[in-house]
């Protein structure tokens, strides 16, 4: 053994230095302080757990707790107190380092009946210093290690339940340490009330547990397959379920105490210093985080192994001590290392009856060894209330045990024996008794006040329809004396022949059962105002009656379902939805087989799955299987087992329940249009955005601008619209060119069913001409006019430099000049290339010779974006007009 210890310690040595030698793996460990007990990922500058953690998974949703780490890190705290969670903690994730959780023995991390520590494959997390309670989850209520690395050292883990594996922990194909440690109170409804270990290796060293139960097997470890390594380890107080339960591998175990002799994983007394079948003694939990000292005379004290040894118990206390006093320093085996260089007060209790109203009091004071120079001067009182006079009396008594006798004054409250700093007690060896003050002692309740009743309240369901009740009756302290004389009832509605029964219970509380008679109504339970008897433990007779209790309500109506409604968005392309069905009055028994579907279209492997919720509320998840179409939830009509509070059962089904309309069909976009002229040249433009189905969510960034030319300065104004048709308003910017607008790939549009849009990009819309320049025109003869012009009309050519809106150019817009006279007309005519550009003009109604000239003024014709023309410019705009020739002959005279 010493030889396999030997080789065992070296090759851990060479292990660590090689880690050590390994410079390119070096990180920087990077520290989260938290200073908030919240369990929110607000943004008010409070650093909570939860935002340390996903910090620390490098995806924090804040800046609270600085930026994001994918190196070690390491989460303390800067307050103290109770982390409640909200909902579940996030995982602890793999790829980001290894994670350690350092309480400083000050927070208690509280599950809230939810689920706290998942911890990923390769993920690596320690916890330090923490009390991890009220964990609750289906498999591993504090920890569900999936994988990865889990060191848990001087930390408390208490009330954690699974419903159904590894109340505690629960390990698949992972690594767990735990060092200095203490469980209790774990609960599974199945195996492993503490740890559920399956394929994974579990090494635990100096800790205890105890109080830890599972309904099946292992009521603290439950080992299905893989290793579990024990030094120096209690496990005790398990109940019927046994200590430890072992189908794997039992790696190493050296020096453990496991109460259970039938379920020890396999472990023998006597073997590798191992104590099978002994009850480890246990003290009350106390500390914090919590722990369970060992008694005087445990077998855990002085019997565990300095090979295995942890350098400090869970207090921080060095390991090993003299826990026995033999002068041999031998680690103790558990969580807890005695240390007897200071003596104690192991308690002051009550040695008579309590309450009282006598005028003496006795107090037993155990030390925790045999004492000396004891006398009244070592004690005094605290008091409580309105006692007056009380002081210390006698001491009597010897060794590790003494009788205290005081008197109690007069008044009222509470009085306890106290042991102040200044006593001078000392042990048979002079060592001074530590630990003080010791103010942790029992207490008498001086009473003299007379008892009264604090309420009658309702012990069964309510509403009922049973034909008996119970009430609970509380008295403002412990009484004696009752029986079914000392009450009577009061009733409403049509209650007949309703009488009060039978009387059970001691103390301050009584259960009192009734007979409910016939009819519906209310039931109370009253104390009669006189001789009833009842008296409290110190003789004082209670004085008046009571009629101010809780009632019943019998109930014997047959509940129905009011509506079923939608719980979320509609439509919806959730893989789930919830429904809420509300039911006309407090209902129970209901599961997810009391429901059923009704679908329209392509939906496909829909299917009912969770209920909950409570009274006359419930919330009913259902996965939405594949396709489209409608999904509606029915209550059957029959076999559902639904009855009220008072057990009527449910009649009929219901089919008349709102639908959710299922949409998982990607929308698209149908097309961008032009919705107002073009070519243009208006400051603003518009599109229509025309989408295949009504879509939300669009505003200006959701779309971008492509532009050729000399455009500049455009930009996406404003969008308005809903369904499936926006409009959208630009800015056309200045210059000219061409302006379309596209829908980029980072839009964030989605359908009412939040799909987003796809095939994005979308760049095949309509483009708008934006043109802001000035027509410019030209008019000069017609190249077959004849100049002179001997007939009419007179033909003249129009040039525009662009295409004109043709309901501009108008007869009126001719200006006709020269010395032609008569009554010019002008008629205009397009030619080829008939695009808008080209025109005849005619002109005729001359009378005589002369000259015509033809000119367009400024601002008279507009292009099709609505700017107007500059004045005509000309090379030959004037045509002379000479009809008539005129013939002079020569007159002969005879």
């Amino acid at each position: 053994m010493k030889r396999f210890l030997i080789r065992f310690w070296v090759f851990l040595l060479i292990v660590t230095l090689l880690r050590v030698d390994q410079p390119m793996h070096v990180v920087q460990a990077a520290g989260f302080v938290v200073n908030s007990l919240a369990d929110d990922t607000v943004d008010n500058d409070l650093c909570t757990l939860r935002e340390a953690i996903l910090t620390s998974n490098n995806i924090p949703p804040n800046d609270d707790c600085g930026p994001g780490s994918a190196d070690d890190d390491v989460i303390t705290f800067s307050v103290s107190g109770t982390i409640v969670l909200n909902t579940p903690m996030v995982n602890i994730t793999s790829g980001q380092g290894a994670l350690t959780i350092d309480g400083g023995r000050n927070i208690v991390i509280s599950g809230n009946n939810l689920a706290i520590f998942t911890v990923a494959v390769g993920a690596d997390l320690t916890l330090s210093n923490l009390t991890v309670t009220d964990g609750n989850a289906t498999l591993g209520g504090a920890i569900n290690n999936l994988g990865g690395t889990v060191n848990i050292i001087n930390s408390t883990f208490s009330n954690n339940d699974a419903s159904n594996l590894g109340g505690a922990i629960y390990n698949t194909g992972g690594i767990v340490t735990i060092t200095s440690s203490t469980f209790t109170n774990n609960s599974s409804a199945t195996l492993g009330g503490v740890i559920y270990n399956t394929g994974g290796t579990v090494t635990i060293t100096n800790s205890t547990f105890s109080n830890n139960n599972a309904a099946l097997l292992g009521g603290t470890i439950y080992n299905v397959s893989g290793t579990i390594n024990l030094y120096n380890t209690i496990v005790a107080n398990s109940g019927s379920s046994g200590d430890c339960v072992n189908l794997g591998t039992i790696g190493a175990a050296y020096n453990n105490l496991i109460e259970d002799s039938t379920n020890a994983c396999g472990l023998i007394n006597g073997v590798n210093g191992n104590i099978i079948g002994s009850d480890p003694d246990l003290g009350p939990l106390t500390g914090a985080p919590a722990y369970f000292p060992l008694n005087t005379g445990s077998p855990a004290i002085d019997n565990g192994s300095n090979a295995y040894c942890a350098a400090t118990d869970q207090r921080g206390v060095l390991r090993p001590q003299d826990g026995d006093g033999n002068s041999s320093v031998v680690c103790d085996i558990g969580a807890y290392e005695v240390d007897i260089a200071t003596r104690t007060v192991v308690n002051i209790t009550r040695a008579g009856a309590d309450p009282t109203n006598a005028a003496t009091a006795t107090f037993t004071v155990t030390f925790s060894e045999p004492v000396t120079g004891l006398d009244s001067a070592d004690f005094s009182l605290t008091t409580t209330g309105s006692i007056s006079g009380a002081s210390v009396g006698s001491v009597s008594g010897s060794g590790a045990s003494y009788t205290v006798t005081v008197t109690t004054g007069s008044g009222d409250g509470t009085l306890r024996l106290d042991i102040p700093t200044a006593a001078t007690i000392t042990d048979l060896a002079g060592n001074t008794v530590g630990g003080l003050p010791f103010t942790g002692g029992e207490s008498y309740t001086i009473d003299k006040t007379t008892p009264t009743v604090v309420n009658i309240t309702r012990a069964g369901a309510d509403p009922t329809n049973a034909t008996t009740a119970t009430f609970t009756v509380t008295f403002s302290e412990p009484v004696t004396g009752l029986d079914s004389a000392d009450f009577s009832l009061t009733t409403t509605g049509s209650i007949s022949g309703a009488s009060v029964g039978s009387v059970s219970g001691s103390g301050a509380s009584y259960t009192v059962t009734v007979a409910t008679g016939s009819g519906d109504g209310s039931l109370r339970l009253d104390l009669n105002p006189s001789g009833t008897g009842i008296t409290d433990s110190a003789g004082n007779a209670i004085s008046g009656g009571f009629t101010g209790g809780e009632s019943y309500t019998i109930d014997k109506t047959t509940p129905t379902v009011v509506n079923i409604t939608r719980a979320g968005a509609d439509p919806t392309n959730a893989t789930t939805a919830t429904f809420t069905v509300t039911f006309s009055e407090p209902v129970t028994g209901l599961d997810s087989a009391d429901f059923s579907l009704t679908t329209t279209g392509s939906i496909s492997g829909a299917s009912v799955g969770s209920v909950s919720g409570s009274g006359a509320s419930y919330t009913v998840t259902v996965t939405t299987g594949s396709g489209d179409g409608s999904l509606r939830l029915d209550l059957n009509p029959s076999g559902t087992g639904i009855t009220d509070s008072a057990g009527n059962a449910i009649s009929g089904g219901f089919t008349g329940g709102e639908s959710y309309t299922i949409d998982k069909t990607t929308p698209t976009v149908v097309s961008i249009t032009r919705a107002e002229a073009d070519p243009t040249n208006a400051a603003t433009a518009t599109f229509t955005v025309t989408f295949s189905e009504p879509v939300t969510g669009l505003d200006s960034t959701d779309f971008s601008l492509t532009t050729t030319g000399s455009i500049s300065g455009a930009s996406v104004s404003s969008v308005s619209g809903s369904g499936a048709a926006y409009t959208v308003t630009v800015t056309t910017g200045s210059g000219d060119g061409s302006l379309r607008l596209d829908i980029p790939t980072a839009a964030t549009i989605t359908d009412l069913a939040g799909n987003a849009v796809g095939g994005l990009p979308f760049t095949g819309g309509e483009s708008y001409t934006v043109d802001r320049s000035l027509l410019t025109v030209t008019i000069n003869q017609a190249p077959a006019q004849t100049d002179p012009a001997i007939s009419s009309p007179i033909r003249f050519i129009v040039i525009f430099n662009k295409p004109i809106n043709p309901t501009t150019f108008t007869a009126s817009d001719i200006t006709l000049g020269g010395s032609a006279p008569g009554t010019l007309t002008v008629t205009i005519t397009e030619i080829a290339p008939n695009n808008g550009t080209t025109f005849e003009v005619v002109v005729s109604g001359m009378s005589g010779n002369g000259t015509v000239i033809a000119s367009i003024p400024v601002n008279v014709v507009q292009d099709l974006a609505g700017n107007g023309n500059t004045a005509s410019t000309s090379t030959d705009n004037e045509v002379t007009y000479q009809p008539e020739i005129r013939i002079y002959l020569p007159v002969i005279m005879r």
